[in-house]
């Protein structure tokens, strides 16, 4: 009976037999999407062309399995996906927002058109298996397993939950993730390879290209010498926090760096008791015989429902005595909303953990627990690294005026990298760009309101007014306007001392 039971994934040989028959381009980067990135069927139909990075030939994959909050998972595409995109977006072209539009282009196809094309063309060719999405998704996790992948990398390949909630896990070297993508697509024989060659070599082809208004990626530029001074701080076991204004790129540069040894993640403080359960709950799920000392058991269920009801006190204490001091890397994306409560439990963490963080700014009667964090503040961007950002944004664009575009998105960002990269990206929707078209962009765009008006014009009109004001005064004998205008000189004076001293005290 067990002889009989059909396989549950694809040979290789099979899958490119497969491949070979789908000549729908939609189809084949439904397949690739499933056997190529290991994507559930309704995560791969729901993908929006805003998801694909073509910089960095990345999928980002929106988490179907979490309530609460939108998470997601970058993917590498395979070169054979990345090739398949480009060929549906040149025979198809990009029309809505989804890669594969339903009717009316609002919708994404279902699951159901899917499962009926496949299974027309498991009926078409006899030597074709059965197929269903899911066998190309286990497919895909098969082939990795079988080229030496880790589970754990397998696991966070197939986006499976992990014992913690979605506000705490380990990153994966994506780099590494792309290699074993690579290694568990079929390689081609010498033959293969041959023919080729002489193929690429007699009729030489244009490199597959897609130019889509994408999810935009901005590299690191600007910011190598503090990427190197945090890196170094964190080698060094000192905790870390970055500060500097919306935009100016902390989330990003937290995401860029290369953290040795473990990391717990924590998306904010807004539920801090949650967050640092759900790390504790990490922790004892990799140590029993930690969980069994502190709680008689190793079941994850009573695992878990017995540190629900621990205090944050208690958490933070239970914490720490599970690893040793220094060992792992807690990074806490954002600290703008901190609160008493969460400052007494940093204090109970700052010095068992390397702490590295992010903030606006910190009022100083809340950081007590930051006297022996190592401070990077964060500036906008210098023009010639400003531009430079632009032109890696924009160097697949065709703009008439490019200059006059660069320097009016210069004006108008003054140096912040987000509002560079989204003026970057709302050009990208123009089929034409030109001066006009990136002038109405630039003036229109709400961004600007969050820069610091300058009131210096202003008060030296009105200050110039009052002596104005206290001249006619008192060539006219009007005793009330030269009293007047000399009060409020007097005011303005000293106004900016008492403002001073009104304004709350940040770090």
């Amino acid at each position: 009976m067990e002889a009989q039971q059909e396989e549950k994934f694809l040979t290789i040989q099979e899958t490119e037999r497969v491949i070979s028959y789908i000549h729908n381009p939609a189809h084949l980067v439904q397949v690739l999407l499933l056997v190529d990135a290991g994507l559930r069927v309704t995560e791969a139909i729901g993908l929006q062309w805003s998801d694909i990075d073509v910089r960095k030939k990345l999928v980002r994959v929106r988490s179907l399995k979490k309530r609460g909050k939108e998470t997601y998972r970058l993917l590498p595409m395979s070169e054979r996906l990345f090739a398949a995109v480009a060929r549906l977006v040149e025979k198809k072209g990009r029309s809505g927002k989804y890669l594969f539009p339903g009717n009316g282009n609002d919708r994404p196809v279902t699951r159901a058109s899917v499962n009926k094309w496949m299974r027309q063309l498991s009926d078409e060719h006899p030597d074709v298996p059965h197929l269903h999405p899911h066998r190309f998704r286990h497919t895909f996790a098969t082939n990795l397993r079988a080229n030496g992948a880790e589970l754990a990398d397998i696991r966070d390949l197939l986006g499976h939950e992990k014992l913690q909630t979605s506000t705490i896990y380990a990153h994966a070297d994506r780099d590494r993730l792309r290699g074993l993508i690579e290694a568990s697509t079929p390689r081609p024989t010498r033959w293969a390879r041959l023919h080729r060659a002489l193929r690429s070599t007699l009729f030489p082809a244009t490199q597959a290209r897609i130019n889509l208004p994408a999810m935009l990626i901005p590299d690191l530029v600007g910011r190598d010498e503090e990427a190197r001074r945090i890196q170094q701080l964190i080698s060094n076991k000192v905790s870390v926090i970055l500060v500097g204004p919306t935009g100016i790129g902390k989330s990003f540069l937290l995401e860029s760096l290369s953290y040795p040894g473990k990391v717990l993640e924590i998306d904010d403080v807004s539920d801090f008791k949650k967050s640092i359960a759900s790390a504790l709950i990490h922790l004892l799920g990799s140590r029993e015989a930690v969980a069994e000392l502190l709680y008689k058991t190793t079941d994850a269920d009573a695992v878990r429902a017995k540190v629900s009801k621990e205090s944050l006190p208690s958490l933070c204490k239970l914490l720490t005595d599970c690893c040793d001091r220094k060992e792992y890397v807690l990074l806490i994306n954002d600290i703008d909303r901190i609160t008493p409560t969460v400052v007494k439990a940093l204090e109970q963490l700052k010095d068992h953990f390397v702490i590295v963080t992010s903030a606006r700014r910190i009022p100083l009667d809340k950081s007590s627990f930051l006297w022996n964090f190592e401070k990077i503040e964060l500036t906008p961007l210098s023009r010639p690294d400003s531009l430079r950002l632009l032109h890696r944004l924009t160097a697949d664009l065709a703009m008439n005026g490019t200059e006059w575009i660069q320097n009016k998105i210069w004006d108008t960002s003054a140096g912040n990298p987000r509002m560079i990269t989204e003026l970057a990206e709302r050009i990208r929707q123009e089929p034409v760009i030109d001066s006009y078209v990136v002038d109405t962009i630039c003036n229109e765009y709400l961004g600007r309101q969050t820069q610091e008006i300058d009131a210096s014009p202003f008060l030296l009109l009105l200050f110039g007014g009052l002596i104005i004001l206290k001249y006619v005064g008192r060539e006219s004998g009007e005793d009330g306007l030269t009293f007047i205008g000399s009060a409020i000189m007097a005011l303005l004076l000293f106004a900016r001392y008492f403002v001073r001293g009104s304004k709350r005290k940040n770090l």
